[in-house]
C-alpha cells in the first residue's frame, strides 16, 4: 500500500479530514513557496499572493507554457556565471 493510501486509512480511523498540500514554483516571486491546498482549492504563497487555483493555474499555463519561462527559469538557476 502506498503511503497516500496508508494516510487515508489512518484520517479515516481518526475521524480527521484528510488536507494534503503541494508545493509549487509562485509564478510571482518564482521560489518555490506556493502552497496549494487540494482540499480547498485555493493556494497561497510566502510573498503575499493567493487566490482560486483556476487563477493560478491560468498564470501558470500562459506564463510558463506559452512563454516557455520555465526553460529560462532553470537557466538562471543553473548559472555558474561562466562566459564561454
Amino acid at each position: 500500500m502506498s503511503n497516500l493510501g496508508i494516510a487515508k486509512r489512518v484520517c479515516a480511523l481518526q475521524g480527521i479530514r484528510l488536507r494534503i498540500e503541494v508545493i509549487a514554483i509562485c509564478p510571482y516571486c518564482d521560489t518555490k513557496r506556493a502552497r496549494i491546498d487540494i482540499s480547498t482549492g485555493k493556494w497561497n504563497c510566502g510573498c503575499g499572493k493567493g487566490g482560486k487555483l483556476d487563477s493560478l493555474y491560468r498564470v501558470v499555463e500562459s506564463d510558463y507554457l506559452l512563454n516557455n519561462h520555465k526553460t529560462a527559469y532553470w537557466d538562471i538557476v543553473n548559472n555558474k556565471g561562466v562566459c564561454k
